[in-house]
């Protein structure tokens, strides 16, 4: 590319994927003790954080990158429970304010694909156009790949074979 294809060109925000289960929020202990089970998601409340990613998060934040928070959560659980009101609750307490205005995709409501078919098509619908894309931080193996074989480098903050 040079410089004449580029005039009048917008360039993209610089934006970071991060997932919450399993990577900002933990609810398994080290030990394998689980706070809550995988969905039970009225008690997200009391996730743990994850210091070191968070660290991570709010640095490259600091650096100028927007922060999508993109999760395997849905919006509401089975019986109407705001899940991203919760998400979003839990966010702001352990990231800071700005995680309010932060970027939150989630599945829909009863949505019962795999985690990485709905990051990919929340990926196509809310990112891929819009976002310059360098790093993705997740846990999962399967949802690792996903953003690797989409050429953005994904960090895997934790064992996830599962």
């Amino acid at each position: 590319m040079n410089a004449l294809t580029t005039i009048g060109t917008p360039r993209r925000p610089r934006a970071v994927i991060v997932d919450i289960d399993g990577t900002v929020a933990k609810h398994v202990l080290s030990d394998g003790t689980q706070l809550r089970g995988h969905h039970d998601y009225r008690l997200v409340v009391w996730d743990l954080p994850n210091p070191p990613v968070i660290d991570t998060v709010n640095a490259l934040r600091d650096a100028g990158h927007q922060i999508i928070f993109c999760s395997g959560r849905p919006e509401r659980d089975d019986r109407g429970y705001s899940v991203r009101a919760a998400t979003r609750g839990w966010l702001g307490q352990h990231l800071g304010e700005w995680a309010d205005d932060a970027l939150l995709l989630m599945r829909g409501q009863g949505d019962m694909r795999p985690d990485h078919a709905v990051k990919h098509e929340l990926f196509n619908a809310h990112i891929r156009d819009a976002y310059e894309v360098p790093l993705a931080l997740d846990d999962r193996d399967r949802v690792v790949a996903l953003w690797r074989s989409l050429g953005i480098v994904c960090l895997q903050v934790d064992e996830g074979n599962f």
